[in-house]
């Protein structure tokens, strides 16, 4: 049968496991799914850490397992209730596999749910229970809208912990309903690697700080893609020139961001009192240069003098070291130092990050 264009219900959900976290406060409740919701603030958005991602994924396993029966010709099953039930065993055996792959550990989750209008297939099979389409939504396309949120709250937790930050992905799905209630079966499933890190338990505190960072990186739009840019450096850890490309270039756009228009002087009066005398004379020193642009270490130490950092002089100097060790000889002469800094470059993204977002 062909389904035409209807209205289905979705739930995009995206699932990273937070190297850095080993477990979440015990519950008197030992059947309970142990977790703590964070207040994102955005509707028809829950966010969370988790010990068990899996309850969040049933039907997208199951779309998976559906796929994977298709591929195989259902190996002589025709009855749609057997076939149903098949798919619930696989179903049962991925998200059985992913906590064996990524072990015990704590998860973000982050699910959207709306609505949206099918694209015509005749491609389709009717189970009774549950319904398989081939191209009747767009995937990526809601995988990108949801793409950008993700990352804020990936960054929101990577700038409040304060052991390993590592993110592994783990899976980003998509679940469609029906409108009579039965699922339409129309996902993909992507796994990401694991490692083994230091970690530690996540707390409360940790929970409301994380919901602190996440408000203040939803309201700054400047700071989306520099987010963006950390966690894909974060995301990095096996290729650590992409990493440190990722991290130099979130690390460069929030300083210039931040100091956009400096030479005109007027960023000297928003500066915090203590340290205005220093601001002052960091642009007089502009200007008696007779230079065009603030340079680079310029700029750092104006944005650490408007954000509070001290100085300045600490983030300046040592932008000012990586950038000549390391970021100029790749840039301009192709040399790629043995073992790049992508530990000092992230940190000090975090850094900058973390001022520009104001948390404390």
């Amino acid at each position: 049968m062909a389904l035409p264009a209807t209205e289905v219900k979705y739930r995009f959900v995206s699932v990273h496991r937070i190297v850095g976290f080993s477990d979440l406060p015990t519950t008197s409740e030992p059947l309970a799914v142990r977790e703590m919701a964070l207040n994102l603030n955005v509707p028809n958005v829950n966010v969370k850490l988790t010990v068990d991602p899996n309850p969040a994924l049933t039907e997208i396993d199951r779309s998976a397992a559906l796929v994977q029966l298709m591929h195989r010709g259902f190996q002589g099953l025709t009855a749609p209730g057997e076939i149903l039930r098949v798919v619930h065993e696989h179903a049962a055996g991925i998200a059985q596999d992913r906590l064996k792959t990524f072990g015990a550990s704590v998860y973000l989750v982050l699910e959207a749910r709306g609505e949206l209008t099918s694209t015509p297939t005749d491609v389709t099979r009717d189970f009774g229970e549950a319904m398989l389409a081939h191209d009747a939504v767009d995937k990526k396309e809601l995988k990108a809208r949801f793409a950008q949120l993700v990352g804020l709250a990936l960054a929101s937790v990577a700038l409040r912990i304060n052991t390993t930050a590592d993110m592994q992905k783990v899976i980003d799905g998509v679940a469609f309903t029906l409108p009579d209630g039965r699922p339409l079966y129309s996902t993909t499933l992507t796994f990401g690697n694991v490692s083994l890190i230091t970690a530690r338990p996540a707390t409360e505190n940790d929970a409301r700080a994380i919901e602190k960072t996440m408000a203040s990186l939803v309201s700054e739009a400047r700071l989306a893609t520099p987010s963006r840019l950390l966690i894909d450096a974060l995301r990095s850890s096996s290729d650590r020139l992409e990493g440190f490309i990722f991290a130099w270039a979130g690390l460069e756009m929030v300083i210039r961001k931040f100091t956009a228009g400096c030479e005109s002087g007027e960023w000297v009066s928003s500066v915090p009192e203590a340290y205005r005398t220093a601001a002052d004379a960091l642009h007089r020193e502009f200007v008696d240069q007779k230079h065009q642009f603030y340079s680079l270490a310029q700029r750092a130490r104006a944005f650490g003098l408007r954000q509070g950092l001290d100085s300045g002089d600490e983030l300046a100097a040592e932008v000012t070291r990586l950038k000549k060790a390391y970021r100029e000889p790749m840039y301009h002469e192709g040399a790629i130092a043995e073992r790049l800094p992508v530990e000092a470059v992230t940190a000090l993204l975090r850094q900058v990050i973390d001022a520009a977002a104001g948390a404390d």
